[in-house]
């Protein structure tokens, strides 16, 4: 318990005043003067939590979530200054990220994180070679002309070259929020160069049914078109537009 709050405190106040402790010798322990003075207390305290901080979970990524929240929160707390804004940010950070899996709140700040490439030709490359069909990150990635040559389908929101940490431990087969949309294991993905689709198990003949029937639609517009017809008569807007006059 000890170790797990020291571990807190080291982060949240690490996090926010990085900006500021990055030239020092031992950033750590300007952290700590800072808030309690110096003497022998921030002596003390500085070991525990040195020794909390190998255990802590990432600086770097509680210092950028900071960075992107504290302008927000300058517009509602215009009288504080910017460490003071990002401890408080960094504070309900660490809040959520420990307490929050267990009323489902973490689900809200781990998706969609871009400040990073995820993916590189190296995990694409090993991809490829165990028949890995696409992947889909809800993040960036990174070496994108790579993974076009080599031919795997990649769906990100963006790229960014900067490498991600290797911390924590992955789970398969379990659900799975992307781009806001539940995945369970066994649905069905597609992706194309428009973007990607999820399309839940049960729901699979119904869907594809309602698929079939559209294709089958529009090949039908395809074909008056190539015979000749316009989209207003095909769509019946010549119609439409008549009305729309007639009532002016």
């Amino acid at each position: 318990m000890l170790c797990s709050v020291s571990t807190m405190i080291f982060t949240v106040i690490f996090a926010a005043g990085m900006p500021a402790v990055l030239s020092e010798e031992i950033p750590t322990l300007w952290a700590i003067n800072n808030l309690s003075g110096a003497g022998m207390i921030s002596r003390v305290l500085y070991v525990v939590f040195a020794i909390a901080a190998m255990l802590s979970s990432s600086v770097a990524f509680i210092f950028t979530v900071c960075n992107r929240f504290e302008p927000v929160i300058e517009r509602f707390w215009t009288k504080s200054t910017g460490f003071s804004r990002k401890l408080v940010i960094a504070m309900v950070f660490i809040l959520v990220c420990t307490f929050g899996s267990s009323f489902g709140l973490l689900n809200i700040i781990k998706y969609g994180y871009v400040e990073a490439g995820h993916f590189g030709d190296i995990m694409a490359t090993a991809c490829k070679v165990r028949g890995i069909a696409g992947v889909v990150i809800d993040g960036s990635c990174r070496d994108a002309q790579d993974i076009v040559a080599l031919g795997l389908p990649v769906f990100v929101r963006g790229l960014n070259p900067s490498g991600t940490v290797k911390e924590s431990l992955a789970k398969l087969n379990v659900p799975v929020r992307c781009g806001g949309v539940e995945v369970r294991p066994g649905d069905i993905v597609l992706g194309d160069c428009d973007g990607v689709i999820v399309v839940p198990r049960s729901d699979e003949d119904a869907v594809f049914e309602k698929v079939l029937n559209k294709f089958d639609k529009e090949q039908h517009i395809v074909e008056a078109l190539l015979a000749g017809k316009t989209t207003l008569e095909v769509y019946g807007f010549d119609k439409l537009i008549e009305r729309k006059l007639g009532e002016e």
